[in-house]
């Protein structure tokens, strides 16, 4: 008897995108915003104070959607499903690449001009939001196959 697996991971992985896709978007509305109005002084002691206990809770968010958007494509058995879910996957790359340039370009420009750095933030996580909102999609279409697939089998 084998164990399908894919039903657990898929929502894992639905659930995570979704809060992640949530949270920059709070923070691109929010957070960051007040990044410019900062006073010099306060901004360094500010992002320091981001990096101790937003990254990690982030990060970990993060990587739990990679590991399952790695492990998805491999378990599941449809191939359009597979199609989009290394669609998906290949969108994650695009993001943590995006993201390991703002944490470079943040930690080489401390100190430096808030407002600037408050700037590179804002536009580079835009495309990071939109690029979530897009996964987050794609995700959402093949919950909605299996929801409709599910109810359209209950009637037979």
């Amino acid at each position: 008897m084998s164990v399908n697996f894919f039903p657990f991971v898929f929502i894992v992985q639905l659930a995570v995108t979704l809060l992640i896709s949530g949270l920059v978007f709070a923070f691109q509305l929010g957070y960051y915003p007040l990044f410019k109005i900062l006073p010099q002084d306060l901004f360094k002691h500010v992002m320091e104070i981001h990096n101790k206990k937003i990254n990690p809770l982030f990060v970990s968010f993060m990587l739990l959607e990679f590991l399952t958007a790695i492990w998805l494509p491999l378990i599941a058995n449809r191939l359009w499903i597979v199609i989009m879910l290394w669609i998906g996957f290949a969108i994650l790359v695009v993001i943590w690449l995006i993201s390991i340039f703002c944490q470079v370009i943040m930690t080489r420009l401390k100190g430096k001009n808030p407002i600037g750095i408050a700037e590179t933030l804002i536009q580079m996580n835009w495309v990071r939001t939109v690029l979530w909102v897009i996964r987050s999609t794609l995700l959402l279409i093949i919950a909605d196959w299996f929801i409709i697939i599910s109810y359209f089998e209950s009637l037979k």
